[in-house]
């Protein structure tokens, strides 16, 4: 009868919506995202992914980084991308603006579990 929707149908639809609501969430996330959450503007998708992993686990270890990233790539490669990602991270975090959440860096009511600030910061003592 009419106003019914028939099953492929049905699921065509819901595919295209929850590709749109996927897109903007990701867009939400990524304008209110803290850096150590891997929002840090001009990163690619999987240089996002490493500095959650950094924001977590701290440096070292790449080699399960690599893993946890999940592209194939090495530990070696994995900690290059780090060396070669951290000025902008760095410029983000000491940009200090306030986030989505309402909190800057300096203000985090988690910092004390972030690791990106000390590893930075062993990057700078290099």
């Amino acid at each position: 009868g009419e106003g019914r929707l028939g099953v492929a149908a049905f699921f065509r639809f819901y595919a295209q919506v929850a590709k749109r609501l996927e897109a903007e969430d990701a867009a939400t996330a990524m304008a209110c995202a803290a850096p150590c959450d891997g929002g840090v503007a001009g990163l690619e998708a999987r240089e996002r992914a490493l500095v959650v992993l950094v924001g977590r686990d701290g440096v070292g270890a790449w080699e399960a980084k690599a893993e946890e990233l999940g592209e194939g790539l090495t530990g070696e490669e994995v900690a290059a991308m780090w060396k070669r990602i951290v000025p902008q991270v760095q410029r983000a975090t000491k940009a200090d603006e306030e986030m989505g959440c309402g909190h800057s860096c300096s203000t985090c009511p988690t910092r004390h579990d972030c690791q990106v600030h000390d590893a930075i910061k062993d990057i700078e003592d290099l």
